[in-house]
């Protein structure tokens, strides 16, 4: 009985000792709340989604899992860093095939469960995979080649919405042959080599370029078309039969390609002034090639140096003949020969009618002579003058450059669709002839590098497809004044196609001196009076000792006249000296 206090007494005792630690493991605590911040950067591998894991104070929630669901696609874990951050990658293929499964709008879930001291959080998105659209242009250098080891250069541009698309996959095919494949660099651009040898044959050939596109960007392709010609090569042999008077001239040769000769094909005989290929052919003969590819043509040698002029030291003392092949089956190239020289003979004697000429000349001085002897000349002109009116004569405007044609003329058949480029022809400002040879300056307004060609054969030329900026054209020949402009790409399609029009030196020098001259009350109509004539008709109302004038009468004879050509340093010396004129 006693023991029963006793063990009372001792539960007494262990229930007030373990009442006081039951009450300490288990507090009453509040979570903080958690916030995800996300940014979602589009690359073309792939998607690179960033975020960062904060409380409800905007502190790190570090060493924490979050977890990134996208339909279709494996759950994507995380831990952040130190500083609540975290990077998940998604490679691009993998987005292709979500695109293709799941379409272009892809929701997104991020969660964070949280634990015992943190709250969860939820974020929810849409990812778009709508892709840039694309396009290529494809440049073939050259466009035309012989089928032979000529390198072919292919080019392919590709742009997403008119900015180069860089490190992109293209691929392009030649024909029937294997396709290629290659990466384009930091400028968008791919550059192909092809060796027209391999093509097998000539003919046409399509060349098809195509992008494959990625989740970032669309598919595109682009073609061209590669002409692959036969090389040709002709030759020329000239002989002499009989007198070099009274003879003639025989020209044969064979005109044959890698497979053999050409047969039924036509031969030009060019004959042009010795050492001057580009002047205009003075004889020209066609002959057609035997079934061997050998042609035979013969001209009287009267015929060969018909307009020519033996006697006077101008005229040409030597002919080149060349033979010239300009296929047009679509299958060659053409070919010339290498000249061969003739020299021109002098005339075996004074023909009749140049004593006529000479007796006429005669003839006409003594009458000249008795009309001056009885003033009848004098009377004559008196009456002349009395009733021609006089002619009304126009001050042209300070400035020569007001007077000349505009620079560019928009082409008249309408806006081209190409805004891109730069095209047109250039021609001479009052003659409209084409100025073959000449060259073309696009220069960057942000100092970038230029862009030159030279104009072809037919005075052309074609720049582009050029991106969107601000250019500054130059346009420069041999004899010409240079002109520029100031241009902003794209424009509204009236450049591509324009004219481009240039000023002579050799006119700017005469229409300076015809102000000159007029400005003192001479009068000058060029082809009748002489720039001596009008100098000293203008002489009457200046001062005798007038350095000014003369030196620009010197001038305009020198750059009309003389064998020197005329140079910018003439026209700014003629202006020059206008200015003093007008300052009297």
């Amino acid at each position: 009985m006693s023991s029963r206090p006793t063990v009372a007494a001792l539960l007494a005792c262990l229930a007030l000792a373990a009442g006081p630690a039951d009450a300490s493991a288990h507090p009453l605590t509040v979570r903080a709340h958690t916030r995800v911040t996300l940014t979602l950067d589009r690359r073309p591998d792939g998607v690179v989604v960033r975020g960062r894991l904060v409380d409800d104070q905007g502190l790190a929630v570090p060493l924490e899992e979050v977890q990134l669901d996208l339909p279709g696609y494996p759950t994507q874990t995380r831990i952040t860093n130190a500083d609540g951050a975290f990077e998940v990658a998604i490679d691009g293929r993998d987005l292709s095939l979500l695109e293709a499964s799941r379409g272009r709008q892809l929701p997104w879930t991020l969660r964070y469960h949280g634990d015992r001291v943190y709250g969860a959080s939820l974020e929810e998105g849409v990812l778009d995979l709508h892709r840039v659209p694309t396009r290529l242009v494809v440049t073939l250098a050259p466009e035309v080649v012989t089928l032979d080891q000529s390198e072919i250069r292919v080019h392919v541009d590709a742009y997403g919405n008119n900015l180069p698309i860089p490190d992109a996959e293209v691929r392009v095919r030649v024909g029937d042959g294997t396709e290629l494949v290659g990466r384009t660099g930091s400028a968008g651009r791919s550059t192909f080599l092809i060796r027209a040898g391999l093509l097998g044959s000539p003919g046409r050939y399509d060349v098809h370029a195509r992008f494959l596109g990625d989740h970032l960007y669309s598919p595109a392709d682009a073609e061209a078309t590669l002409r692959v010609l036969l090389p040709a090569r002709v030759t020329l042999r000239v002989g002499r039969e009989g007198d070099v008077h009274t003879g003639r001239y025989r020209f044969s040769g064979r005109l044959a390609d890698a497979d053999g000769p050409l047969a039924g094909a036509t031969v030009a005989i060019l004959a042009t002034p010795a050492g001057n290929p580009d002047a205009a052919p003075l004889v020209q003969i066609l002959a057609t090639t035997h079934a061997d590819g050998i042609y035979l043509d013969a001209i009287p040698a009267e015929t060969l140096f018909e307009g020519l002029d033996p006697t006077r030291e101008t005229s040409p003392r030597e002919l080149d003949v060349r033979a010239v092949f300009s296929p047009g089956d679509g299958r060659h190239q053409g070919a010339i020969s290498l000249p061969v020289r003739i020299h021109v003979p002098p005339p075996p004697g004074v023909p009749t009618r140049w004593y006529l000429v000479g007796l006429a000349i005669v003839f006409g001085i003594l009458l000249l002579a008795q009309a001056v002897r009885h003033r009848v000349l004098s009377a004559f002109w008196e009456r002349l003058r009395a009733v021609r009116p006089e002619r009304p004569r126009v001050l042209p405007d300070d400035a020569a450059e007001d007077d000349d044609p505009p620079f560019v003329v928009a082409a008249s058949g309408g806006r081209s669709p190409r805004l891109d480029h730069i095209a047109g022809v250039v021609v001479d400002a009052h003659s409209e002839a084409l100025l073959v040879g000449a060259y073309v300056t696009l220069t960057p307004a942000d100092g970038g590098d230029p862009l030159v060609v030279r104009c072809g054969a037919n005075g052309r030329f074609d720049l582009g497809p050029l991106p969107a900026a601000r250019y500054r054209l130059h346009v420069e020949a041999a004899d010409y004044l240079a002109r520029e402009v100031a241009l902003t790409l794209p424009h509204d399609g009236d450049l591509d196609g324009a004219t481009f029009a240039l000023v002579s030196i050799r006119r700017r020098v005469r229409d300076t001196y015809v102000r000159a001259v007029m400005r003192f009350g001479s009068t000058l109509s060029w082809g009748v009076d002489t720039p001596r004539e009008a100098f000293f008709n203008a002489r009457r109302t200046i001062a005798p000792d007038e350095q000014a004038l003369l030196e620009l009468r010197q001038l305009v004879e020198g750059a009309w006249f003389s064998e020197r050509p005329a140079t910018v340093d003439d026209a700014a010396r003629a202006r020059r000296l206008l200015r003093i004129l007008e300052a009297r």
